[in-house]
């Protein structure tokens, strides 16, 4: 599996939340994309740790969202883009999202929110992609136990699964990365277990695919 930061950090993401222009009103959604599909719940400063692009520095006064995906599907993939005081640019990038879950995400550069600027969602160029996602299946057991994921072919062929997970901490997804690892060529009826000091009690598992 690819080294990433310790999911342990995650949770700090949100420290530091502070009120900014935008969005003074908690009962008000900040934008709404993709024909109603995406929700921007809010758009906020955060200090904490910077998560997005598997980085784990520490960041102050971030311009932070709060993304809610109320369409039916995964949302593999969005890339949500902000014109900021007309001239520059903002972006959001979510991967993986199942479908009516929030998330955090910082903005990908950690670009400084500041009392000033103004933020107006660019359609543009904003894109996103959905897909089916599933986590269970009878041809493959997954357990986890501590930083120990443990795959199980069930069926009589030789299978690879890749297994999708992302942080998660009260109720809510933190940042827009996910994470993936892959069992190859499990014999059937073996069990294939892989130790990784990143994924613990605070990542979930949101999809897995077979090969």
């Amino acid at each position: 599996m690819r080294k990433v930061i310790s999911a342990l950090l995650c949770v700090v993401i949100l420290i530091g939340f502070a009120s900014c222009k935008g969005n003074d009103k908690e009962d008000e959604v900040f934008c709404v994309a993709d024909g109603g599909n995406i929700t921007v719940l809010s758009l906020k400063s955060a200090d904490g740790v910077f998560v997005e692009k598997g980085k784990k520095d520490d960041v102050t006064g971030v311009a932070t969202i709060i993304v809610k995906n109320n369409s039916e599907q995964m949302l593999e993939y969005g890339k949500i883009v902000f014109r900021v005081n007309e001239i520059e640019r903002a972006e959001f990038i979510i991967s993986a999202l199942p479908a009516g879950e929030e998330c955090v995400v910082m903005e990908t550069t950690a670009r400084p929110l500041e009392e000033k600027d103004e933020y107006i969602l660019n359609a543009d160029d904003t894109v996103f992609a959905y897909c089916e996602a599933s986590t269970e299946n009878e041809k493959y057991t997954i357990e986890s136990e501590g930083s120990t994921l443990k795959v199980t072919n069930n069926g009589n062929e030789p299978l690879t699964v890749r297994i999708a997970y992302k942080y998660y901490k009260d109720d809510m997804y933190y940042g827009g990365i996910c994470f993936r690892g892959t069992f190859e060529n499990i014999a059937p009826g073996e069990t294939m277990a892989k130790d990784s000091s990143h994924f613990d009690k605070d990542c979930k598992i949101v999809n897995v695919t077979m090969e």
